[in-house]
C-alpha cells in the first residue's frame, strides 16, 4: 500500500488515517522521521490498521483513536512500558464514543485469535490492541 505519510488525511487502511497513526496528543503534533518513523514502523502501522479495520467492521461503529505510534522519547515522557508495542507501530489505544470499554472487551475477546491481535487487560477509559506475537504458553489478553 502506498501511503502519503505527510498528509494527515491520507488513508492507511479503509478506516484509519495517517493522523490517527502518528498524532502525539501531549506534543500536539504528528510523529515524523526525526522521531524514528521509518519504513519498518510504517509497515507495522499499515498491518495494524488493516487488522483494526476488522475490529471496526465487527463493532459496526467508529473507533476513536487515542494514540498509535509513540516514539522512544514520547513513550518515556508519558510513562509507557520500556518495550511498548507502540514504539514499533504495533499498538493502538482506542475507545468507542458512549460505550463501556469493559463491554467492548467482552465483545471482541472471542475474536482476538481470528484477528491475530492481543489485548491489554483492565484500562477503564481505552482499549489497547496490538499485533505482537503471543508468546509460547501465553495469552492473547495480558496485564500492562
Amino acid at each position: 500500500m502506498n501511503v502519503d505519510w505527510s498528509n494527515p488525511n491520507a488513508k492507511v487502511s479503509n478506516y484509519f488515517t495517517v493522523k490517527e497513526c502518528l498524532w502525539l496528543p501531549t506534543w500536539k503534533r504528528m510523529a515524523n522521521e526525526s522521531d524514528g518513523l521509518n519504513d519498518e514502523v510504517k509497515a507495522n502501522l499499515i498491518k495494524l490498521c488493516q487488522q483494526m479495520d476488522l475490529v471496526r467492521i465487527f463493532l459496526g461503529q467508529p473507533i476513536t483513536v487515542h494514540v498509535t505510534y509513540r516514539p522512544e522519547e514520547y513513550n518515556k515522557l508519558i510513562g509507557g512500558a520500556s518495550n511498548s508495542a507502540h514504539k514499533y507501530g504495533m499498538a493502538m489505544d482506542w475507545s468507542v464514543d458512549n460505550a463501556n470499554c469493559a463491554g467492548i472487551r467482552d465483545r471482541i475477546r472471542p475474536q482476538l485469535e481470528m484477528w491475530n491481535l492481543r489485548m491489554e487487560k483492565g484500562t477503564p477509559t481505552w482499549i489497547h490492541l496490538d499485533t505482537r506475537e503471543v508468546p509460547p504458553g501465553g495469552n492473547r489478553e495480558f496485564n500492562p
